[in-house]
């Protein structure tokens, strides 16, 4: 695994070995960032990457000019490998590491810790079902970026800007209603 663009470009990734982490093959991410970069710029954002895994999408984020990218990962495994993959990037002055539910870690969250982040990725485990419950967690001036199993339908105060089916994983972009999207 790599990272495919930006300052980092070609620089190799770890995963965490078993079968409890699926990360983002290279294809989608290369799809998904396309979709990222032609609507919006990533350009000194603030990026919150739950379930991060390996952190293959927020190091691709830092790699295409975010400025600081907090992981959330409860796993201790993906903990691991995450942060060997922080430094061999050598982005910890831009990294904050937690080791954490994600659900958890939004409910401790007050709306204004919220409020700086401008990304949100989500990539749960396929078998993940309170999809509603952590969009209601999620920062509401945030793009979010849903990748699942299964097509996402967004809250009232979001909008559907893609939504993409590549092979078993889907892949949805919603913003807020404020900001212009397309549709499904």
């Amino acid at each position: 695994m790599r990272v495919l663009s930006g300052s980092d470009k070609g620089r190799r990734l770890i995963a965490p070995q078993g079968s409890s982490t699926r990360p983002t093959t290279a294809r989608v991410r290369g799809s998904l960032f396309d979709i990222l970069v032609s609507r919006y710029d990533l350009t000194n954002t603030t990026v919150l990457d739950l379930y991060a895994g390996s952190g293959a999408l927020g190091l691709e984020a830092l790699s295409r000019g975010a400025s600081r990218v907090t992981f959330v990962d409860w796993s201790p495994k993906a903990s691991r490998v995450l942060r060997q993959n922080i430094l061999r990037l050598g982005v910890m002055n831009r990294s904050k590491l937690v080791r954490a539910n994600a659900m958890e870690y939004l409910q401790r969250l007050d709306e204004e810790d919220k409020d700086v982040f401008d990304l949100v990725f989500c990539d749960p485990p396929y078998e993940f079902s309170q999809w509603q419950s952590l969009l209601e967690l999620l920062p509401k001036g945030a793009i979010l970026v849903l990748e699942s199993d299964r097509e996402i339908n967004p809250p009232v105060d979001r909008v559907t800007v893609k939504c993409k089916r590549y092979g078993g994983s889907v892949v949805t972009v919603l913003s807020p209603i404020e900001i212009k999207g397309g549709n499904c």
